[in-house]
């Protein structure tokens, strides 16, 4: 065994929480899929509406110019906002297995930082300066997620943004029913 290897011990007791995680992450990915589904509507009503919107150019006065954009960003948010819920959910459901890894991975940075380390005093001159300056961006980069695995779930403590993703997902039932009737009366 080498010791980047994740060791075996004995577990004392048993424990409720898989079975609770694993219930809301079951949730969560029915979430995402329903997401995903109001997010794909919503953007098909958003390009049916948009288009209806701008079929003869865009307005070159202020007045109807302003009316334009802000109609095409009303019936393009509701589709956006659902799409960020949907990455987010997304960031849930690799929760679990990005906290299993973590030791490892802390291990394997602290290896490269160490490897590092040890060629920076074995090579010294300015031609391996860019080398050594890639190796420790691309290492303090995958840190990131290293040093902040909880931070992609956030916006989930977020009153705001959970407001509007509810608003979003009541927004794409009337916004998809008045792009069907836009769609209707453009093809006649």
């Amino acid at each position: 065994m080498s010791a980047l290897e994740p060791r075996r011990g004995t577990v004392v007791g048993a424990s409720a929480a898989p079975q609770v995680l694993g219930g809301l992450l079951s949730v969560a990915v029915w979430l995402r899929r329903t997401i995903l589904r109001l997010a794909v509507v919503g953007a098909a009503s958003a390009a049916v509406i948009g288009y209806a919107l701008v079929q003869h150019g865009f307005p070159t006065e202020p007045g109807p110019a302003l009316l334009t954009a802000l109609g095409v960003a009303l019936v393009v948010a509701p589709p956006l906002v659902l799409a960020t819920f949907w990455v987010l959910l997304g960031e849930l459901v690799r929760l679990p297995d990005r906290v299993r890894r973590l030791p490892m991975d802390t291990r394997q940075h602290g290896e490269e930082v160490r490897r590092l380390v040890e060629d920076a005093r074995a090579r010294r001159g300015v031609r391996f300066v860019p080398g050594q300056v890639w190796r420790l961006g691309r290492l303090t980069s995958s840190s990131r997620e290293l040093l902040m695995p909880y931070a992609p779930l956030l916006p989930l403590f977020n009153v705001p943004f959970l407001a509007a993703i509810v608003a979003s997902a009541f927004a794409v039932f009337p916004e998809s029913a008045i792009a069907v009737i836009v769609a209707i009366a453009l093809l006649t």
